[in-house]
Parts: structure tokens; C-alpha cells; sequence
């Protein structure tokens, strides 16, 4: 049981609570006066504890250097799961099976291995950075996995080093980096138009038969109202060819809207060239042994 003095004191300090709280709702302006000062102490207080455990807020972007990104394995005592891609830093905890310890893909944790994502080089070698001898489509696969990323896992910041630097600016290293991916995504598009103008061949290939390569109205993937003939499709300067789909009536590709034609649609087109021992106008043809 509390003492006599101890319930005096209790009930004096609570009559005091109740003549202040009437005292305060009598006069408004000092109770805003005190409430200004107590926020004002407190957040000086939130501050405080803040610089010391060094709090950080949620989605807020990080730096972090390579020896900092090793920290993030996901092993016993790591910080977490981390692994870099281009440069961005993102936390894979969500695929831990993946990339946590004894996970099919943990050699990616806690480094930037962009390079091996698109070689399938996986040893210590081929786990690094630079791609600066990519080529642009090369460079586009690297870009397809960065995206990837920023929608399948949480982005954290940026890794200090070949692509940002310490204050997390771009450095001269993406830039060419960009350049390439601009120019994959240019090659990308100009292979996708060419494909709706020359539809790749369907083809087979047997020891006893041979080869042969047919044209159909869905052959390459391309849905048409045309079939077309098997030509052998050069790009410009290049000795390498592919089998394409030729449509053999109408105005040429290149001038859709032209009424002066032979109405051979794109047979004269002058990167074409007919297989050997192949009747031109026959939608097969086949192959030498």
C-alpha cells in the first residue's frame, strides 16, 4: 500500500494537471506557444538519435562501393542479399532460393556481374562489370536484364566504381554503355521491320533427305495474306545470308504506294539471290546434301 504522503502528492499533482489544462483552453495562444516548443525539442531529439544510428529511410538510394557490396551475400552474418547490375545496386531477398547461399544463382550475389549474365561465363573471370567490348545487341541483353530487375526486385542505389561515382553521378563508362544499348535498340528495330518484309523460311534437314527450306503464310512467325518464294536474303557488304519469304506480286516494300511497277513485289530487290537448282517461282526448294 502507497503511503499517506505518496496519495497526498499524487492528488495535488493531479489537481495541479486539471488548473493548468482549464488554464490552457482559456488561453489558446499559450498552449500553441508550448506545443511549438515541445515539437521543436522534440524532433531536435529525433534528430539526434538519427545521426547516431545513422537511420535510413525506406526507398531511399544508396552508394555503395564494391567492398561494401560484399557484405551482402546473404550468408551467416551478412547485412542481406544484394547483387549489382549495370551499376544499380537491388535487394534479392525475395529470391533468396535463387541467390542465397547453395542457391543455383549465388555466385551473382554481392557483385556486379553483368558481364556473365549475357556470356554465361559464371567463373571469376566472367563475373565483372565491363562490357565495353559488347555489342550492341550483346549490350541490349545486358539492358533486358537490368529492367528485369527494376520490376522483379526492390532497387536499393547505385554501385560506386566504373559506372557512378562516389556522389552516384553517371560516369563517361555508362555513356558509352547507353550509346551501344541505343544502338541495339535501333538494330532491334530495323531486324523487326525487315522481318515483316522478308519472313524468314521454315526449314528442315535430314541425313537421308537433305535440306529444304519452304514458304507459308505463317513461316518465320509472320502472319501474311501472301506465301511467297524462298530467296537467299544478303545484308549490305555482309557474305552471310538467310532464307527469307519474298512476296512475288505488288508494288516493292520501299514504295508501297508506287503505280509504276512490274508488279513483282520484292523479287528484284538487289540483296536477293535465288538458291541453285530451285525453280524460282516454286514456294520450296531444296538443299544440297
Amino acid at each position: 500500500m502507497p503511503s499517506r504522503r505518496v496519495v497526498y502528492f499524487s492528488l495535488f499533482i493531479g489537481a495541479l494537471a486539471v488548473l493548468d489544462g482549464i488554464y490552457l483552453a482559456k488561453n489558446p495562444e499559450v498552449y500553441e506557444e508550448l506545443k511549438s516548443m515541445s515539437l521543436k525539442y522534440f524532433n531536435k531529439a529525433k534528430r539526434s538519435v538519427s545521426n547516431v544510428i545513422k537511420v535510413v529511410k525506406p526507398g531511399k538510394s544508396v552508394i555503395l562501393s564494391a567492398e561494401e557490396l560484399k557484405e551482402y551475400t546473404g550468408g551467416e552474418g551478412s547485412k542481406g542479399l544484394y547483387l549489382a547490375m549495370l551499376g544499380n545496386v537491388f535487394d534479392v531477398s525475395a529470391g533468396a532460393r535463387h541467390y542465397g547461399p547453395g542457391g543455383g544463382y549465388d555466385f551473382f550475389a554481392g557483385k556486379d556481374g553483368t558481364r556473365g549474365y549475357v556470356t554465361g561465363d559464371f567463373t571469376e573471370k566472367g563475373l565483372i562489370d565491363d562490357i565495353s567490348d559488347f555489342t550492341p545487341d550483346q549490350a541490349l541483353q545486358a539492358k533486358s536484364w537490368l529492367d528485369f530487375y527494376h520490376k522483379d526486385y526492390t532497387y536499393v542505389g547505385k554501385l560506386q566504381g566504373r559506372y557512378y561515382d562516389k556522389d552516384g553521378n553517371p560516369t563517361a563508362e555508362l555513356a558509352k554503355v547507353e550509346a551501344l544499348i541505343a544502338k541495339g535498340e535501333e538494330e532491334k528495330k530495323s531486324s523487326e521491320e525487315e522481318k515483316k518484309k522478308f519472313p524468314p523460311c521454315n526449314s528442315e534437314w535430314s541425313q537421308k533427305d537433305g535440306g529444304r527450306v519452304w514458304c507459308s503464310k505463317k513461316s518465320g512467325g509472320v502472319e501474311r495474306d501472301w506465301i511467297g518464294v524462298p530467296r537467299k536474303l544478303y545484308k549490305p557488304g555482309s557474305t552471310q545470308s538467310r532464307c527469307a519469304c519474298v512476296r512475288t506480286t505488288g508494288p516493292p516494300s520501299n514504295d508501297p504506294n508506287s503505280k509504276d511497277h512490274t508488279n513483282t513485289g520484292d523479287l528484284n530487290n538487289p540483296n536477293l539471290k535465288e538458291y541453285d537448282n530451285c525453280n524460282p517461282t516454286e514456294n520450296s526448294c531444296r538443299l544440297p546434301k
